[in-house]
Order: structure tokens, then C-alpha cells, then sequence
């Protein structure tokens, strides 16, 4: 893996990395640690309302038909 993968520039940006820029959409931009923290928090906890809501759905209530 270190000499397909790691060490290459063109695949993973070599020993240092590849740098990805911070997101900016809706007129914000999240350049700091803290709104990236809070870009975060507000996307988990979206995420886990969805999850909640398709427990308590009829997809989430339906009975498993294992054997």
C-alpha cells in the first residue's frame, strides 16, 4: 500500500497530504474551528433526526424475517 497508494502524488497528494478547502455555501463560510464544530453538530443532529424518523416509520417498525 505505501509505494500504490501512499507515495503518490497523483493518488493521495504524497508524505504531505492532499488539502481539501472549507466548505462555503448559503453565503457562509466555515474557515474557523468553531464553525466547522458547529457545522457539524448541526449536520449529526440533522442526520439523527432522520434516523429517528425511519425507526418510527413503517420501514423502521417492520419485523425482521430472520430463520
Amino acid at each position: 500500500m505505501d509505494d500504490v497508494v501512499f507515495n503518490r502524488n497523483d493518488v493521495s497528494g504524497g508524505l504531505t497530504g492532499i488539502t481539501v478547502p472549507r466548505p462555503h455555501f448559503l453565503g457562509m463560510s466555515f474557515t474557523g474551528r468553531a464553525s466547522m464544530y458547529e457545522l457539524a453538530v448541526v449536520v449529526f443532529g440533522l442526520l439523527a433526526i432522520v434516523a429517528y424518523a425511519l425507526r418510527q416509520g413503517p420501514i423502521g417498525r417492520r419485523p425482521s424475517h430472520r430463520a
